[in-house]
């Protein structure tokens, strides 16, 4: 029983989870995360087609990714206020549904088109960006590193098979590189489908008494947020032109997307360890200066040794797939509750993702400009340094400050979630 003036929900569940709840609740976490990445990774292999069908250039190739990031900065601080007042889960479960729709609306081959869908998917994409890691703050407090790698790798399974599958679509659908891209709404579909008994009992995350700008006051906030930045350029900056750089090595497309699917299946072993591992340790810093170090090395073979792209997949892989990983630890790590995660995570996919958003179309500029690969791979290897001091700074085992939340109800975990789903006969 809560008692007067506690912190519900930071409150470790006072039962056993059980391996099936546990297990459904991660289901839900996995399907939500398999949706957040493909709508937009899924552009890069088929960029070229596109390019020669709508007859447009590398910057305007580049806003199809940075527009989601732009939704993410902007809309993000938002999400959070939303979630009290609809309930985190409702939320996520809506997103999916939004998610899936617009996906499918890019059925229609005009670049207008194109851009209104993928305004509206970085929208869709941004609620769960922010609440799937307050919800396992929530749903998992005694398991956090587990639940956060398993999301981690969600994230990176659904980027792998939009990297490995949207060319053989795209060359066996009727519609081509269009029909291609909308296939990925039928998989937010299903997942909206998984999420529908954990939305009947939605619960809104409680008001926290300090007002949300305390956690933006804090320097620790925002090395988190410099690290999910800084992190966030790199990885979409490559996922988007990665294709392009090596078809430039004189690869053809379809080795292009299996050497990016390759990136993203190494990137998921190390999503997977790099949060259980982290999460034990008492402090992060090594973790992420290593990491940025491996990227850099995957970089450099790049342009040192093209005719070798696997070898730079798996250290590129290895570096993305730990820091993403990493970057989304730091943000429950540092956070002292599930509606400061969500202040916190709303903050650094905020600001972080402002910072990533210019990526694409930088690097797509200087290739326009100089003719060349060269110069965008190296501005991706400084600014790796910079990620290497944000990980030193982020990775530090203190918690942020915060003000006691008001008495209020206790926020259930996912145990009880799943045993009132269970008592209600859902399957």
């Amino acid at each position: 029983m809560s008692q007067p003036g506690a912190r519900p929900d930071t409150r470790p569940d006072a039962r056993p989870e059980s391996l099936p709840r546990f297990a459904w609740g991660c289901a839900a976490v996995v399907v939500a995360g398999l949706n957040l990445r493909p709508a937009i990774v899924a552009v890069a292999p088929v960029v070229g087609r596109i390019e020669r069908n709508l007859g447009v250039d590398a910057f305007t190739l580049g806003l199809l990714t940075a527009l989601p990031l732009t939704c993410f900065a902007l809309f993000s601080p938002f999400v959070q206020g939303m979630a009290r007042r609809w309930g985190a889960e409702r939320l996520i479960t809506v997103s999916l549904a939004t998610l899936g729709v617009a996906s499918l609306a890019r059925i229609i081959p005009t670049l207008w088109t194109l851009l209104a869908a993928t305004l509206v998917v970085g929208l869709a994409i941004a609620v769960g960006n922010v609440l799937v890691p307050a919800i396992i703050k929530k749903w998992f407090p005694q398991r956090l590193g587990t639940a956060m790698g398993l999301y981690s790798v969600s994230l990176f399974a659904g980027a792998a098979l939009a990297g490995s599958l949207t060319v053989p679509l795209a060359d066996a659908l009727p519609g081509g590189w269009n029909a291609s891209l909308a296939s990925w709404g039928t998989l937010a579909l299903v997942a909206c489908l998984v999420w529908v008994p954990f939305a009947r009992r939605s619960t809104r995350l409680p008001r926290q008494v300090g007002h949300a700008g305390e956690v933006w006051r804090q320097p620790l906030a925002w090395w988190v947020t410099a690290y999910m930045g800084l992190q966030s350029f790199h990885y979409f900056t490559v996922a988007a032109w990665l294709p392009e750089i090596l078809a430039a090595a004189g690869h053809p497309a379809a080795t292009a997307g299996l050497v990016l699917g390759t990136c993203n299946v190494v990137a998921m072993a190390a999503a997977l360890v790099v949060p259980v591992v982290a999460s034990r340790m008492r402090t992060q810093r090594g973790v992420g200066v290593a990491l940025a170090g491996t990227a850099m090395a995957g970089l450099a073979a790049l342009l040192v040794a093209p005719a070798w792209p696997y070898a730079a997949a798996v250290l590129l892989g290895v570096g993305q797939g730990g820091a993403i990983a990493l970057a989304l630890l730091l943000v429950v790590l540092r956070s002292a509750s599930p509606t400061q995660a969500a202040v916190l995570s709303g903050m650094s996919q905020s600001a972080g993702y402002l910072v990533a958003a210019a990526g694409a179309p930088l690097a797509g500029a200087m290739r326009d400009a100089t003719g060349s690969w060269t110069l965008p791979v190296v501005m991706l290897v400084a600014l790796l340094g910079l990620q290497a001091v944000a990980a030193a700074r982020a990775g530090v085992p203190h918690r942020l400050a915060t003000t006691p939340a008001a008495p209020g109800p206790t926020q259930p975990t996912v145990v009880e979630h799943v045993q009132h789903v269970e008592h209600k006969g859902a399957p």
